[in-house]
């Protein structure tokens, strides 16, 4: 499981694609925080923004909003979504997994 810290309080993100049902084990981890405010990034490459986004949003029922960098992210107000696409990682024998 992955750590997030929010402002000092840090969690255990878990791991959703585990779960029986990932989009509602996401939603329940993800809409208490942005009730309180925190915003949302998915970040991913342009195929896994093609298959998740619209899930997710529609899931959320919320407004996922493109963005370019990090300046965009952190300019986000309270509780708004944003999708940023990631650069591809070419793939070398020094950093690919087998």
């Amino acid at each position: 499981m992955a750590r997030a810290d929010f402002g000092g309080d840090a969690v255990t993100v878990p791991h959703f694609a585990e779960s029986g049902s990932p989009l509602a084990a996401m939603g329940r981890f993800v809409r208490p925080l942005l009730e309180e405010g925190r915003s949302l990034v998915l970040a991913g490459s342009p195929r896994d923004l093609r298959f998740l986004r619209s899930r997710i949003a529609r899931r959320l029922k919320l407004d996922l909003f493109d963005v370019e960098s990090w300046a965009e992210i952190i300019s986000l107000p309270p509780g708004a979504s944003a999708s940023i696409t990631m650069p591809s990682m070419p793939v070398s024998s020094t950093n690919a997994s087998y």
